[in-house]
């Protein structure tokens, strides 16, 4: 084999070699681009949900609230007049 053959030989496995990590590193920057869209999709609906969970703790604590009120306000003794026993006769 001449040494021109062997250099052109050597180039084309080189450039094969090039051209295969090149498409595997854009794969790999794909993915990794994937990947960050799903956790800030994930970090979204995570805030989404956390909002929801902290309104309904408010209806909650204000629904509390309110039967607490209405407990106490039942609770509470009636104010009655005492007739007095002043009018004998």
């Amino acid at each position: 084999m001449a040494s021109g053959e062997w250099s052109d030989m050597v180039f084309k496995c080189y450039k094969f070699d090039f051209n295969l990590l090149s498409s595997l590193q854009e794969q790999q920057q794909k993915q990794l681009e994937l990947i960050l869209a799903i956790g800030k999709s994930g970090k979204s609906w995570d805030n989404r949900r956390e909002r929801v969970q902290e309104q309904e703790l408010i209806k909650t604590s204000d629904l509390t609230e309110g039967v607490n009120q209405l407990e106490s306000h039942e609770t509470q003794p009636s104010v009655t007049s005492k007739r007095s026993n002043n009018n004998r006769p």
